[in-house]
């Protein structure tokens, strides 16, 4: 293939198609490592399907900033009404991330909002703040604990119904 992954040049359709011919006619020792490897790249048009032109465009630039770490504006704030779409952008760059094993936290203010996410949950109890929030208010998490590690890991931060 000329030095070029199979991943790099193929549809998801025809990488599907060869994992399944290699599955039956080759001896793969680990097929779950394989399938883990290129799991993100099998599922890449079935997760942006849904997505229309502006959506995609929003989508690609987020992926771009969550894998350049020397990108300085990190910070992307979607702005939209009701029924825009931005809930389906949230729930692709989520699920296309996690594929790719990129630690995502999927977060709302309301605990029915943050249902609707994937694995969602509250802003309160992710970061363990308290209800009534005022100018002494702190986070119940330390930086060495299991949640200060999870949040120094989280590559995306997804932020819904704001």
């Amino acid at each position: 293939m000329n030095g070029e992954e199979p991943s790099e040049k193929e549809m998801p359709v025809q990488l599907i198609s060869m994992f399944a011919y290699m599955l039956i006619f080759c001896d793969i020792t680990d097929r779950l490592a394989l399938w883990t490897e290129f799991r993100p790249h099998f599922i890449d048009d079935f997760t942006r399907r849904g997505l229309d032109e502006h959506d995609a465009a929003v989508f690609e630039a987020i992926m771009r900033v969550v894998h350049d770490e020397n990108e300085p504006n990190r910070f992307i704030f979607l702005n939209a009404a009701a029924g825009a779409g931005t809930s389906f952008i949230f729930q692709t760059l989520i699920t296309v991330l996690r594929g790719e094993n990129v630690v995502t936290l999927a977060l709302a203010p309301t605990g029915i909002a943050a249902s609707l996410l994937k694995d969602g949950r509250t802003l309160h109890s992710r970061f363990k703040l308290p209800i009534e929030i005022n100018e002494t208010s702190t986070t119940g998490i330390t930086p060495r604990s299991s949640d200060g590690r999870l949040i120094r890991s989280v590559k995306l931060i997804v932020i819904d119904e704001v």
